[in-house]
Formats: structure tokens, sequence, C-alpha cells
């Protein structure tokens, strides 16, 4: 198993949030992760009466990472399982995982770097950072170009809606201007733009991987020639390099991020106005929060980010299984009850 380039790519920004160190352990964190690891009390039914080790077994996933951020820091992070079934290698808090759609907004946030150094805009016309592949001229892109802000918040008009399954290492690997156009060794369809951007929201794999070309060839970052769909898909890390990019958005928000400024970290939790995605993550409320999140599913991984937009906490969750969907929803569910997060009815002060 080896690190994508994507990983390197954005290393600055994880790096710069290495003082966000995890706390020491406490009776408390120990209180609170039973409580997470145990069967449920008050028992609701449904999976309740389940411990994580019996949710695993349930929904047949061998390995699960979790990390939990409080007060901007990382609580505590832990794995459990195994990472290879054929070794029986355990899971710990450095085992890498394939985050899938979570290398969106990480994406963004490397886009964001260089629109803080002035080299590049959210609002400009992306034909300006193309060189090898120009979005089409049409009937939809009269009126409005076709801008970084709208492909990273699936509002480009593009149609193509789909992620990607992947190449076989034996097989040929196709070029971005292939998987683009949809040209042989692609194995997805053509991106297709099939209204004007800020119309409507559809998700697409295919827009990321039209920045990942735009960053490639007008800004040098640095993704593998050989990892075609890296930016939308193919991340290799750990929950707790997630939380510290979480934690980096919570931070610049308020003015205090070390990778971008308040404005900037506004924009990837502010939705553009179509649909509910920001520059990057997608922005909606819960109970009575409003929340930042992506998800990230290949062949073989679930996993999630979520994380408070105004409050310092949140949480993030890989597994190695495909049943891992119905899991991360469990844990989050226990990850918010334990620490009361505000996703929970309270009573009315009096």
């Amino acid at each position: 198993m080896s690190t994508s380039l994507l990983r390197a790519a954005v290393a600055t920004i994880l790096l710069a949030a290495t003082a966000l160190s995890p706390l020491s352990a406490q009776d408390s964190v120990a209180a609170l992760m039973a409580r997470i690891e145990g069967a449920q009390t008050p028992n609701r039914q449904g999976f309740d009466p389940l411990t994580l080790e019996q949710l695993m077994q349930r929904f047949r996933v061998p390995g699960v990472s979790i990390a939990v951020i409080k007060d901007y820091r990382i609580h505590w992070a832990r794995g459990y399982g195994v990472a290879d079934v054929a070794t029986g290698r355990k899971v710990d808090t450095e085992t890498l995982f394939q985050a899938a759609s979570i290398s969106k907004p990480v994406t963004a946030m490397a886009f964001l770097t260089a629109v803080r150094d002035g080299k590049a805009s959210l609002d400009a016309d992306v034909n300006s950072l193309l060189r090898s592949w120009k979005v089409p001229r049409s009937a939809a892109t009269t009126d409005a170009p076709v801008t970084p802000r709208a492909l990273f918040s699936h509002t480009s008009g593009s149609d193509d809606g789909f992620g990607f399954p992947g190449y076989d290492p034996a097989a040929p690997i196709p070029t971005l201007v292939q998987i683009i156009q949809g040209e042989k060794p692609s194995n997805v369809g053509a991106v297709v733009f099939g209204r004007p951007p800020f119309q409507g929201q559809k998700y697409s794999g295919g827009g990321t991987v039209i920045m990942q070309l735009a960053m490639t060839e007008a800004l040098g970052e640095p993704f593998a020639d050989l990892m075609p769909e890296q930016a939308a898909a193919g991340l290799w890390t750990t929950p707790s390099d997630l939380a510290r990019f979480a934690i980096e958005i919570q931070q610049s928000i308020q003015g205090k991020g070390k990778v971008l400024p308040a404005t900037l970290g506004r924009e990837m939790v502010t939705p553009v106005g179509v649909g509910p995605y920001a520059v990057g993550p997608a922005v909606d409320k819960r109970g009575e929060g409003w929340y930042f999140s992506h998800g990230g599913g290949n062949w073989g991984f679930r996993c999630d980010l979520l994380a408070h937009v105004r409050k310092g906490y949140g949480v993030v969750i890989m597994t190695n299984g495909d049943g891992g969907g119905a899991l991360l929803a469990e844990i989050e569910a226990r990850v918010a009850a334990a620490y009361g997060w505000d996703t929970l009815d309270k009573p009315i002060p009096r």
C-alpha cells in the first residue's frame, strides 16, 4: 500500500497544523471513548445494544480508525480491528486509508493557497488556467464562464455525475485529457456541460479532474501523471491528518488559521447559493448546529469528515470495508451523544 502523491502535494497544509497536537490522555477521555465503544445507554434499540467491535462484525468491516476533535484539538485518536486481513496487521493511528472523495476539499484548500498568493482566482474563467484542453464554448457557457468556484461546488453545469472506479495496476492509465473527454483507456464517460454555471447542483467528479488539470498546468501542483484521478478520489491519509485539515478550516474562519486567511477560510464553509456545497465541503444544518462535511467511498473503503462551522469539534472516521457507510453513521451518532453536540435536542434553559 503506497501513498498517493496528493498526500505530498498537501503536506504543507497538514504540517502547518502540527501545533494542533492531540491532548494528553485523561480519565475523562477514557470515559468518553468507553461510552462510544460500548453498548449505548439508554438503550433505544436499533444498534444501541452492540459494542463497536460487534458493529464492525455486523457490517463486515475489518478495520476502522477514528479521530475526535474537541476545542480545536484532536481530543483522541484510535484504530480498531485489522488493516490487512491476510497478514492480520492491526489498525493504528498511523494506518493509511483511502480518503476517496474527501480528496476534493483537500484539493480545494490547495487551490485556495494559490488564490491567497495571488496566483489564481476563484471567479476567473478556468480556461485561463488550462493549456492542453479547454471547456468547450457553447450556449451553456455563453453568458457565464465555468470557474473554479463552480467546479469545486459542483455547480459548473457539468453533467457527468460520476465517481471513479480506478484502474488495475497492470492496465493502461489514461491521461487527464482522455478522462475528461471519455476516451480510451478511460473507464468513465466524458465530462459534458449541460447547463449554465450556478443554475443547478450535480455532483461532478469530472469537475475536480478539470481543476486537477488546471492546477497541474498553470500552478505546478505536483499531481502524479500515473494517478490521473487523485485530486478527485486518490488521497491516502489518516483520520488525524484529516482532523488537522478540518481544524485548519475551523481556525481560519476565525482568522486564526496557519494556511488560509479568514476571507478564504469562509469560502470553504459558505455555500455558493445553489445546492449545499461551498468551495470543497458540503454545509448543512444538523439539529441546531451548522456543519461542514465530506464523505468518501471507493471499492473497499468508506470514510467521512464532519466538523462544526462555529464550534471547535468534529470527527473523522475511516473504514476499510464496503459496509462501512452504516458504521460511519452509527459512530458519528455515538460521538455526538457522548460529547453533547448540538445535533441533539436539549432543554431550553429557564
